[in-house]
Order: C-alpha cells, then sequence, then structure tokens
C-alpha cells in the first residue's frame, strides 16, 4: 500500500523526522484542518445502508496543515497515496456501521500514513560497512 522512502535527506531533516515521530500520537492530528463528509455507505448495515450516512470521508490538506513539518509534507506528496490536484489526502472508511467507528478508522489510517512516512532507512551495521 505505501512505498517506503529511501532519499537521502540532510541529518537536520532526519532529525526533524525522528522528533516527529516521537511526538506523533492520533491526538497530534488537528481535526480543525480536516473536511469531513459523510454518505451512504456500501458497507455493512443491512436495510441501514440506504438509510443513514455512515461511510466517512476526510480529506486533508496538506500543504495548509500547521502540525506537520515541510519534510514530512513532500515525503506524503512523494509517496503513493491518494492525493488529488488540489493537494488533498483522501481517505475513506466505510467498514463498519456507524458514523463514529468510520470516523476513528480513518483517523487511524492517517496515522499510519503518517507514521509510515516517517520510517527511515535502517543505518549500516559496522560489520556490514567493512
Amino acid at each position: 500500500m505505501f512505498k517506503r522512502i529511501i532519499s537521502t535527506s540532510t541529518p537536520n531533516q532526519i532529525e526533524i523526522i525522528k522528533n516527529f515521530k516521537y511526538k506523533f500520537t492520533i491526538d497530534t492530528i488537528n481535526s480543525n484542518e480536516l473536511a469531513i463528509t459523510y454518505s451512504r455507505s456500501s458497507g455493512p448495515g443491512g436495510q441501514n445502508v440506504n438509510k443513514v450516512n455512515t461511510k466517512v470521508d476526510i480529506r486533508f490538506h496538506i500543504n495548509s496543515s500547521t502540525w506537520i513539518p515541510d519534510i514530512i509534507k513532500q515525503r506524503l506528496r512523494n509517496n503513493n497515496l491518494n492525493i488529488n490536484k488540489k493537494d488533498e489526502l483522501i481517505i475513506t472508511s466505510d467498514k463498519f456501521r456507524t458514523q463514529k467507528q468510520n470516523y476513528d478508522d480513518c483517523l487511524n489510517k492517517l496515522q499510519i500514513i503518517i507514521n509510515n512516512v516517517c520510517e527511515l532507512p535502517s543505518e549500516t551495521s559496522e560489520e556490514k560497512k567493512e
């Protein structure tokens, strides 16, 4: 689902990524910067699917986010993600029967995406260097 970014980053960028990854939790996500829409789902729910808007669609504008460092924004754009021409990362969920569960699922997906782009290549061991 995600490609691992193996790029040459400066030591300063690596330090920024490490610090952000260390401090980042799901509570770090600023929900005011998310555009959330609800719609009818094709997921589970029986006939309730035709009556209640349980599918959650979150659009996250990468460039205007205030809580993500620029290097991570760049890594988000360089990854194979669902980003539209407006620079919005689009995450959807219709896995569950309630809006709340689908919203939480979208936030978990966003957290996983950000954690994946914060991954740094492992350092070469001393044995391999020799």
